[in-house]
């Protein structure tokens, strides 16, 4: 888990630098290219994060739901 995200930190922290000339279109097609590559491989490691929705008598998930909204 630790290496898929520091990937995902290398690929943001390559996209997110300024495109002042060529190479650096070269350097943001490939680093998209890598990370097509490895789209699978990051969705198996991070889980999905699934949405609960309980029954209408459980009032404490709702509070608890407002809450954080």
């Amino acid at each position: 888990m630790n290496s898929t995200f520091c990937f995902i930190d290398d690929m943001s922290a390559r996209l997110g630098r300024p495109i002042s000339n060529l190479s650096d279109v070269r350097l943001v097609v490939d680093t998209l290219c890598e990370l097509r590559l490895r789209e699978t491989d990051v969705e198996m490691t991070i889980t999905p994060i699934e949405v609960y929705r309980p029954d209408s008598t459980s009032t404490m998930f709702y509070a608890v739901l407002y809450r954080i909204l």
